[in-house]
Formats: C-alpha cells, structure tokens, sequence
C-alpha cells in the first residue's frame, strides 16, 4: 500500500507542507471540496482540496480567511444558495451536495443567493 503523499510531486508537496496543509488539512480518505469566488472575493490559485470529512465546515472558512488575509465576513454557500452552519461537518455536506465527486462550495464577501 502506497501513501497518497508519494503521488504529489515533491515540488507541490513542499509548497503545501510550507502552506500547513499537509497532515492537517489534506487526508488521503476525506471530502474533494471545490472552492469557487462568488462577487467580489479572490480567486484562490488552487481551488480543488481533499479535506477530512471530520472537519467542520468552519475549518475551510478558517483556511480562507486564512489565505485570502480577509477580516470581514466570508459566506459559504453549497449547492444553489445553501448556507452551512459553522458547526455542519463536511462528510454530511458531501453526501447532500455532491456534484461530481466533490463539494462545491462558493465564497464570498457578500450574500450572493
């Protein structure tokens, strides 16, 4: 059984350990979460993640605020206008919301939906 880790390139698996994502916020077993800017919001260069399906929904809102050195106030939308509460674990949200293989879920600044 080969690790999920030896099929990174050793380029981005640095680049991710630098982040603070490795061990922590990527899993080999979690959710593939799609994150998409709606309105004014920064793209993120990187939008497609695998995420513990343990972790809460407030985590990634933790991680955006995190990488797009934003304050204010971040919504989150899955599906079409449906706003997680902080505490949805994302395994739950993954089996409601799927599209694809993956969550998509839609950020903001503002209310978009």
């Amino acid at each position: 059984f080969v690790s999920f880790r030896y099929f990174i390139s050793r380029q981005t698996r640095a680049s991710l350990t630098f982040r603070g994502f490795v061990g922590y916020f990527m899993s080999e077993s979690g959710v593939q979460v799609h994150l998409r800017s709606v309105g004014e919001a920064a793209a993120l260069k990187k939008t497609k993640f695998r995420i513990d399906g343990n972790k809460s929904i407030h985590e990634v809102e933790k991680f955006l605020r995190k990488q797009l050195k934003h304050e204010g106030s971040i919504f989150l939308f899955c599906g079409s206008g449906f706003s997680p509460t902080p505490d949805q674990i994302l395994k739950d949200l993954f089996d409601n919301f799927e599209t694809g293989g993956e969550l998509v879920v839609h950020y903001g600044y503002q209310e978009a939906w």
